[in-house]
């Protein structure tokens, strides 16, 4: 009688992982990758060779940050100035950068500031500040807003005033807004490129490397939440793999003209390989 009451806590064991192996994967994705069209290639990509499915989320790094503690997430894809400190803080473990893309200042192709003539980040803002040109800051804790403060800083330059108008929105919404009142804005690239034909927007300033923006997948640590772990190994994987890294160095291509995204690791050719 023991050993079959023994026998039947084993397979009801057993049936408990897998049923948990079923669990579908919960990834968050910055909000910028849903908005440029990039998350759902990587969702269908990721389904597509291993068959786990993907539930995403978009979120910001603020609301990233408060839905890990509550758990349930298993992987998170973002770009963060402080994102180390997610790892620090013991929230996130085996981070590993994906890709990078890149800042760009656009403003009204009018370009009251005369942003056009300089040659810089630092002497764009500079002239803005100077001429309090419209600017408009999203004023959160977001990617966008903290590359954004950090920029300010360098200069030495608190902005303020009628002429700084704060969105308060996030990524996409506050791109159209600059848009819609003719103001310089630090822009997402990859979103940008998705939205140009809807926007009255030009770009000034790109491919500066302090305009970088280095985009890192990572596991929620197991220590602390409940993940599934196995899985989420795969995603990192995944994104880390060179099919995926020549598939970023295309992505975009056809319908931008331009790759938005890079690669982090070298794309060897078919001789070198």
């Amino acid at each position: 009688m023991k050993k079959l009451i023994f026998l039947l806590l084993v397979v009801l064991a057993i049936s408990g992982c897998a049923k948990r192996e079923k669990k579908d994967l919960t990834v968050i994705f910055g909000t910028r990758l849903g908005d440029s069209g990039i998350a759902f290639f990587i969702q269908e990509e990721f389904e597509k060779r291993y068959g786990i499915k993907i539930k995403p989320r978009y979120r910001c790094m603020e609301m990233a940050v408060k839905e890990i503690k509550e758990g349930g997430v298993d992987v998170l894809l973002h770009a963060h100035p402080n994102i180390k400190i997610l790892e620090e803080e013991g929230m996130v473990m085996g981070r590993k950068p994906v890709m990078e893309s890149q800042w760009v200042l656009v403003g009204p192709p009018s370009d009251p500031a005369g942003v056009g003539n300089t040659k810089n980040i630092f002497e764009a803002l500079r002239k803005i500040y100077k001429c309090k040109a419209p600017f408009l800051s999203r004023g959160d804790l977001s990617c966008q807003n903290t590359k954004e403060k950090q920029l300010w800083e360098t200069l030495r330059i608190k902005p303020e005033g009628e002429w700084y108008i704060i969105s308060q929105l996030s990524n996409l919404p506050s791109l159209r807004m600059a848009s819609q009142m003719e103001c310089y804005y630090l822009a997402d690239e990859p979103t940008f490129l998705a939205e140009r034909d809807f926007l009255h927007l030009k770009v000034f300033i790109k491919g500066e490397d302090i305009l970088k923006d280095r985009w890192e997948v990572m596991i929620i640590n197991p220590k602390n939440f409940s993940v599934n772990y196995r899985k989420a190994k795969k995603v990192v994987e995944f994104l880390t793999s060179p099919d995926f890294q020549q598939k970023v160095k295309e992505w975009g291509k056809d319908r931008f003209g331009v790759a938005p995204y890079s690669p982090v690791f070298p794309i060897k050719t078919a001789k070198e390989r």
